[in-house]
Formats: C-alpha cells, structure tokens, sequence
C-alpha cells in the first residue's frame, strides 16, 4: 500500500520475512536505494562498501532531511544567544551559509 507512512527504516530492511519491509506492489523486499530514498536521501548519494555496508549505513542513519532541521534550529539557537551576549552575528552569517550549501 503506498498510503501513509513507512515503518522505521533499519538495517534489516532488505530481509522479506521480517514482514515489515515488502515493497508495496511487488513480491519482494524492499532495494537499499528504495530504503535510501525513504529515509531522504538524494538518488545521486552514492553509499560505499558491500551490502551490509549499505543496509548499516542506509539503516543507522539519521534521515538527511531531519539532520537539516536539526542543524537549522541548532544554528538559529545558537545565534540568539550570541546575539544577546556579544551582540554580533556570526552565527547567523554561519547558517546562511549553510542553508546555501544544502
């Protein structure tokens, strides 16, 4: 069913019988580029190593666009406390730069 949200994606994802992860239509487990583009990853990532590697890498990870927001809140927190002890706003330069580099 392509409706609603995935499960968690975990290492085990490529295994059928754990019932979690089959793909939706066909009659297999899901692919590690399929569990990639779950988790927010761009087509053009390119993972490295054997397919344990992929799956712990794939699985292990924090999905690339909550990593994003979690840097972003980081960054503007971080700029109101500078701001307010010294007044400059080096951290903020920092996270436009940022934001341009994603």
């Amino acid at each position: 069913m392509w409706e609603g949200q995935c499960p968690t994606i975990t290492v085990g994802f490529d295994s059928f019988t754990r019932g979690r992860y089959g793909h939706p239509e066909q009659n297999r487990a899901i692919t590690p580029r399929e569990a990639a583009r779950m988790q927010g990853f761009p087509d053009d990532f390119r993972f490295l190593g054997n397919r344990m590697d992929v799956r712990t890498q794939v699985g292990n990870a924090v999905p690339p666009p909550l990593a994003r927001a979690a840097g972003l809140a980081i960054i503007r927190a971080l700029d109101r406390v500078n701001e307010r002890v010294t007044g400059t706003r080096a951290v903020r330069e920092l996270g436009r730069q940022s934001q341009l580099a994603l």
